[in-house]
C-alpha cells in the first residue's frame, strides 16, 4: 500500500472564499511573510496552526467548527498589528 502525501490547498484568489476541512493544510503565498509576523483569524473559536513557515510562504491548518472564517497575517506597527493580508475560507464538515 503506498502513502500519497496529503493534499495541500492553495488559494490563487484572495476575493474568493474557499472551502476547507477541519485540520486541512493550506498553503498560503503572500508576498512576504515577515519573522515577526503573526496570524489571526475573524472568529474565536478557529484556529491557525502553523505547520511550515519561511519568508515567502507558509503551510497552515484550520482548526474548528464549520462556518465561515478570514484569516489575516498581521505585522506589527507602531500603532500595534496591522493586516499584511488575507484570505477567506468555510470550514465544512466534509469537501466534496
Amino acid at each position: 500500500m503506498t502513502h500519497e502525501p496529503p493534499q495541500v490547498l492553495i488559494p490563487k484568489h484572495r476575493r474568493k472564499r474557499y472551502l476547507v476541512g477541519p485540520g486541512e493544510l493550506i498553503e498560503l503565498c503572500p508576498d512576504r511573510v515577515p519573522a515577526d509576523a503573526s496570524w489571526a483569524t475573524s472568529r474565536p473559536d478557529v484556529e491557525v496552526r502553523v505547520v511550515e513557515q519561511t519568508d515567502s510562504r507558509a503551510v497552515v491548518a484550520l482548526d474548528g467548527p464549520a462556518g465561515e472564517v478570514n484569516v489575516a497575517l498581521l505585522h506589527d506597527g507602531p500603532k500595534g498589528p496591522r493586516p499584511i493580508t488575507s484570505w477567506k475560507f468555510e470550514i465544512v464538515d466534509k469537501v466534496a
